[in-house]
C-alpha cells in the first residue's frame, strides 16, 4: 500500500479517446435516449511510472473526441463548455481484474481490485459524466469521516 501524499502530482501514461454506445445503465444515469454514441476516454494514471488507477469516462455527445483529454476533464468541462461540476454520487465495490484491467494495470488476471462508479452532475442539475475507476486491490485505500450533524 502506497500513502501518497496530497501535494504530489500524478501523470497520465496513456489514453485513448473513442465514440460508442455505452450499457444501458449508464445511458440511464446520464439520462440520454438508449443507443446514443458518447464520448469515451479510457486513461491509466501513474504514479512513480506505477499505474495506479484505470478510469473509463463517458461523456454526452456534446462533447468533441478532438479535446484534450491529458489533463482534467473537469477543467475541461468548465473552460471549454462553461459546465460547472457541483456534485456527485459514488457506487464503491470489490470486484475482480478482467483481462483489460490486469494488462493496463500490470497486476495478474483476477486479481482483486476496487470499483468507484462515479455520477458526476452539473450546477444545472445535469448529469455531465459517468466514470468507472478500477484500482488495484493492493494499491489503494478508501478513508470516511462521518460527523454528527450538530
Amino acid at each position: 500500500m502506497i500513502d501518497i501524499p496530497p501535494k504530489i502530482a500524478s501523470t497520465y501514461s496513456g489514453f485513448l479517446v473513442k465514440k460508442g454506445i455505452p450499457p444501458s445503465y449508464v445511458i440511464t444515469e446520464l439520462k440520454l435516449d438508449e443507443g446514443t454514441e458518447c464520448v469515451i476516454v479510457k486513461r491509466v494514471r501513474d504514479l512513480d511510472s506505477i499505474p495506479w488507477v484505470l478510469t473509463t469516462s463517458i461523456l454526452p455527445p456534446t462533447i468533441s473526441t478532438s479535446d484534450d483529454f491529458s489533463g482534467s476533464i473537469y477543467k475541461l468541462l468548465q473552460d471549454k463548455y462553461k459546465i460547472q461540476v457541483s456534485s456527485g454520487k459514488a457506487q464503491i465495490e470489490a470486484g475482480i481484474a478482467s483481462k483489460e484491467d490486469s494488462e493496463l494495470l500490470q497486476i495478474e488476471l483476477g486479481a482483486p481490485i476496487l470499483l468507484i462508479n462515479w455520477l458526476t452532475i452539473s450546477d444545472s442539475n445535469i448529469p455531465v459524466e459517468y466514470s468507472i475507476s478500477t484500482y488495484p486491490g493492493d494499491r489503494y485505500r478508501y478513508k470516511v469521516e462521518l460527523r454528527a450533524r450538530t
